[in-house]
């Protein structure tokens, strides 16, 4: 058991007015060997059908990302391609004008 967890019970049981952990821990034992094996398989499946489909989430989560990151570089490569040209064409201009006018 972890520190973290171990606070966890230490506090769940001060909350509950509960002697100490060992209480916590005969009670959670006493409710498992209640439950019908079965069950209790039942639960393992469960959580690790839920602990896949959380896998399946994050790696489908950071495709995601991938592909948005790739999409805000492909517009800032646009944005910037559309700036110089703009200043391309405002030198144009520029030039254009001043040769009109020398003229």
């Amino acid at each position: 058991m972890s520190e973290k967890e171990y606070e966890s019970l230490r506090r769940t049981a001060a909350v509950h007015g509960v002697r100490g952990i060992s209480d916590i821990a005969r009670f959670a034992v006493r409710k498992v060997l209640a439950v019908p094996m079965q069950q209790q398989d039942q639960w393992v499946s469960d959580d690790v059908y839920i602990e896949e489909s959380v896998a399946r989430l994050a790696q489908n989560l950071e495709q995601l990302t991938n592909r948005m990151d790739q999409i805000v570089d492909r517009l800032d490569l646009l944005k910037s391609s559309d700036d110089h040209q703009q200043v391309n064409t405002d030198v144009a201009a520029r030039a254009a004008s001043a040769s009109s006018f020398l003229k």
